[in-house]
C-alpha cells in the first residue's frame, strides 16, 4: 500500500510530494479514502472463485530477480539481470504504519496475506 500511494503521487505529477517523500499523515489519509479501497487482491488473478490455482507459479516482487531466475530455469532460457525502474526514496514500509493502518491493510488485503503468508 505504501508503494501504491507513492506511485499514485508520481502518476498524478505531485512534484512537491515526490520530492519531500511520503508523509505518515498522507499515508494514513490515503488508507482512509475511497482510493485505497480500489485494491484488488492479487490472488484473484491467480485463483478461481473455488480457490483452484489457475497458474503454475506466483513470484514475489520482493525476490523478483531470484523468482525470475527460477522461471528462466524452468522454461530453459538464459538468465538476465533485471533492472529496477521507478524506485522511490520512501524508506522502509513499516515506518508508515500504526495499529490503525495495519488493521485497514489487513482487512483490505486479507486474501493475499493469508494465501501467500505475508506478515507485517
Amino acid at each position: 500500500m505504501v508503494s501504491r500511494r507513492y506511485y499514485q503521487m508520481f502518476v498524478n505529477g505531485d512534484e512537491k510530494a515526490r520530492d519531500r517523500g511520503l508523509a505518515f499523515k498522507d499515508f494514513e489519509e490515503f488508507l482512509g479514502s475511497d482510493r485505497s479501497r480500489l485494491v484488488i487482491n492479487q490472488s484473484r488473478y491467480f485463483h478461481n472463485k473455488f480457490g483452484k490455482n489457475m497458474v503454475d507459479f506466483v513470484g514475489r516482487f520482493e525476490n523478483f530477480q531470484e523468482q525470475f531466475d527460477q522461471v528462466c530455469d524452468k522454461i530453459g532460457i538464459d538468465k538476465i539481470e533485471l533492472s529496477h525502474l521507478n524506485s522511490s526514496p520512501r524508506g522502509e514500509y513499516r515506518q508508515y504504519y500504526n495499529d490503525k493502518t495495519k488493521k485497514i491493510v489487513e482487512k483490505a488485503c486479507k486474501d493475499d496475506i493469508m494465501r501467500y503468508g505475508y506478515k507485517f
